[in-house]
């Protein structure tokens, strides 16, 4: 089976995205012999690039979301919480015809579009 590559854009590193960054990166074989994909973290967004995130690469860190948008990723996940900027983010992720995963609850139980 060739294994095909599958490049995220995440938006927010606090605890959630951070366990999705270890989760990924320590289930990266089962992941792949499983379903065929590679999951590779292209960016992350984060409000300050000072703090300390264990496990996760500083390489990859920004305060700039169009960083992470317009980095060839194929797939946005929304970590960031809250209202605005996460509506801003996932419609700008949407224009740009990406594919969108969000663990928030608030806006999609406020948001009727």
């Amino acid at each position: 089976m060739s294994t095909r590559k599958l490049k995220i854009g995440l938006l927010g590193c606090g605890t959630v995205g951070r366990g999705l960054v270890e989760l990924i990166s320590r289930s990266d074989l089962l992941i792949r012999r499983r379903t065929g994909v590679q999951l590779r973290i292209t960016r992350i967004l984060v409000r300050d690039l000072e703090k300390e995130r264990h496990h996760v690469d500083r390489t990859l860190l920004t305060t700039q979301p169009e960083k992470v948008l317009d980095n060839g990723c194929d797939l946005v996940v929304e970590l960031v919480g809250g209202i605005e900027p996460a509506r801003s983010y996932i419609q700008s992720s949407l224009v740009r015809r990406k594919h969108v995963v969000t663990a928030n609850k608030a806006l999609l139980a406020l948001d009727d579009r």
